[in-house]
Protein backbone atom coordinates (compact mmCIF):
# COMPACT_ATOMS: atom_id res chain seq x y z
CA UNK A 1 0.00 0.00 0.00
CA UNK A 2 0.95 3.63 -0.94
CA UNK A 3 1.62 6.19 1.63
CA UNK A 4 -0.31 9.37 1.43
CA UNK A 5 -0.37 12.81 3.65
CA UNK A 6 -3.40 14.81 3.34
CA UNK A 7 -2.97 18.24 4.42
CA UNK A 8 -6.63 20.51 5.10
CA UNK A 9 -8.75 22.29 7.01
CA UNK A 10 -12.46 22.95 8.12
CA UNK A 11 -13.54 25.84 5.78
CA UNK A 12 -13.70 29.24 7.85
CA UNK A 13 -10.80 27.64 9.75
CA UNK A 14 -7.26 28.90 9.82
CA UNK A 15 -5.37 26.53 11.19
CA UNK A 16 -4.09 23.31 8.61
CA UNK A 17 -4.39 19.93 10.32
CA UNK A 18 -2.55 16.66 8.63
CA UNK A 19 -2.76 13.40 7.70
CA UNK A 20 -0.02 10.63 7.17
CA UNK A 21 -2.16 7.35 6.29
CA UNK A 22 -1.75 4.33 4.14
CA UNK A 23 -4.29 3.50 1.64
CA UNK A 24 -5.33 2.21 -1.69
CA UNK A 25 -5.66 5.39 -3.41
CA UNK A 26 -5.70 9.05 -3.13
CA UNK A 27 -9.64 8.64 -2.94
CA UNK A 28 -9.46 6.49 0.28
CA UNK A 29 -6.86 8.43 1.65
CA UNK A 30 -9.36 11.78 1.59
CA UNK A 31 -11.87 9.95 3.10
CA UNK A 32 -10.04 8.77 5.83
CA UNK A 33 -9.12 12.29 6.63
CA UNK A 34 -12.44 13.28 6.56
CA UNK A 35 -13.52 11.04 8.97
CA UNK A 36 -10.57 11.98 11.34
CA UNK A 37 -11.60 15.61 10.75
CA UNK A 38 -15.02 14.26 11.89
CA UNK A 39 -13.49 12.25 15.04
CA UNK A 40 -12.01 15.35 16.24
CA UNK A 41 -15.17 17.72 16.34
CA UNK A 42 -18.23 17.17 18.54
CA UNK A 43 -20.34 17.59 15.21
CA UNK A 44 -20.64 15.81 12.03
CA UNK A 45 -18.77 18.35 9.49
CA UNK A 46 -20.53 18.26 6.08
CA UNK A 47 -18.27 17.27 3.53
CA UNK A 48 -18.10 20.09 2.03
CA UNK A 49 -17.14 22.24 4.30
CA UNK A 50 -13.74 20.00 4.25
CA UNK A 51 -11.31 21.80 2.45
CA UNK A 52 -7.81 19.55 0.92
CA UNK A 53 -5.09 22.06 0.88
CA UNK A 54 -2.59 18.88 -0.44
CA UNK A 55 -2.22 15.24 -1.19
CA UNK A 56 1.32 14.12 -1.20
CA UNK A 57 1.97 10.51 -2.40
CA UNK A 58 4.95 8.09 -1.02
CA UNK A 59 6.08 4.36 -1.61
CA UNK A 60 7.37 4.38 1.89
CA UNK A 61 6.54 6.27 5.05
CA UNK A 62 7.22 9.90 5.28
CA UNK A 63 8.83 10.88 8.56
CA UNK A 64 7.57 13.78 9.90
CA UNK A 65 10.62 16.25 10.76
CA UNK A 66 9.24 19.13 12.61
CA UNK A 67 5.69 20.38 12.36
CA UNK A 68 2.84 23.33 13.38
CA UNK A 69 0.90 20.52 14.99
CA UNK A 70 3.24 18.97 17.35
Amino acid sequence: MTYYTIIGRLLGDDDDSCLVTKAANADAAVKQFKDWINELNEWQVPEEEIYISYVLKSESKPEIITSPWG
